[in-house]
Formats: C-alpha cells, sequence, structure tokens
C-alpha cells in the first residue's frame, strides 16, 4: 500500500512539474511591424566599409564595441548609465528606514544601473545588390536588490535617428524594406 501511494503522489508530482512549450516560440504580434523599424536596406557592394561606418557611429553615441565581426556581419555595443550615486543610494535607503520606524510601507528596491545595448547584423539582400542592416537596441536595468530588467527599445525616432546618420557617414540614402 505505501508503494501504491508513493508512485500515485511520484506520477502527480512529476506531472505537475511539466512545463508547457506552447507558447514558447510563437512570435510577439508587433514582430513584424518592429522588424521593419529596425531594418534598413543599403545599396552597396562593400559591406565591409558598411560595418566599419557602424561601429565608428555606435562609438560616436558613447557605445563601447563589445564584439565586431566582419565576416560575420555582427557587431554587439554597450553603454552604461549610472541612475543611483551611492549618496542617492543612501539617502534613499535613510528615508526607507526612517519610512520603516513610522509605520510607513516604502519600497527599498530602487534601479540603480541601465545598461544599453545595441546589436548590429549585416546581410546580403537576395532580391536587391546591396545589404541589409538590422539594428536592435535594448536595455537592462538593475536594482539595489539584485533584480535585473530587461525591454527591447521601440522608439521609432532611435532607429531613424541611428539610420539616418548610418546613411550620411557612407554617402548612401538608406531605403525601407
Amino acid at each position: 500500500m505505501k508503494k501504491c501511494s508513493f508512485l500515485i503522489f511520484l506520477i502527480i508530482f512529476i506531472s505537475g512539474c511539466s512545463i508547457s512549450y506552447n507558447e514558447f516560440y510563437k512570435l510577439n504580434s508587433d514582430y513584424l511591424k518592429q522588424r521593419q523599424i529596425s531594418t534598413r536596406y543599403f545599396e552597396t557592394n562593400n559591406e565591409k566599409e558598411l560595418i566599419i561606418a557602424s561601429v565608428q557611429l555606435l562609438q560616436d553615441l558613447g557605445y563601447v564595441i563589445e564584439e565586431s565581426n566582419i565576416k560575420l556581419g555582427l557587431i554587439t555595443a554597450s553603454k552604461n548609465r549610472e541612475i543611483l550615486s551611492d549618496a542617492k543610494t543612501g539617502a534613499l535607503t535613510a528615508f526607507a528606514v526612517i519610512g520603516a520606524l513610522f509605520g510607513a510601507n516604502v519600497n527599498t528596491n530602487f534601479p540603480k544601473m541601465k545598461e544599453l545595448k545595441a546589436t548590429l547584423i549585416s546581410t546580403k539582400s537576395n532580391t536587391k545588390k546591396g545589404y541589409l542592416i538590422r539594428v536592435e537596441f535594448s536595455s537592462a536595468v538593475y536594482y539595489t536588490h539584485g533584480n535585473v530588467v530587461l525591454q527591447r527599445d521601440t522608439n521609432t525616432e532611435i532607429y531613424k535617428e541611428f539610420f539616418d546618420k548610418l546613411g550620411q557617414s557612407v554617402f548612401i540614402t538608406p531605403n525601407d524594406i
């Protein structure tokens, strides 16, 4: 009887721990719209010049290049922005302690640092003579309690400005795809 009840418990426990992957590979509804915003076509046969101009532009925007591979057409870059200095963190913590002493419910989890990321990929166009450049801007916000919030930047102006500057640096007008 003990073996039977243990077996039933084990089956229920294992089936309760299963993970459903039905939604895991489903694309977001605004995926195609975001891809069109973040991709531009450049009519050129010199991919190396396009990637070098992209690296220089990211550096001009304050990014530090983490990886650059011309053969793969890949660039990754990041830049950090401090949100809270140590003095501000100490003041906010003191505020939280005083609030807790007087019975106020104060959230002491404050954003501390923001890391901005840029990923750029260059691919040869299958339909036209030239290259497609796709750039994704995202951020990671680090909080005082150790949690991190990741998000993709969907502001169309950032992408438009990036591609306009890239087009100016290589003297090519970027075209929507």
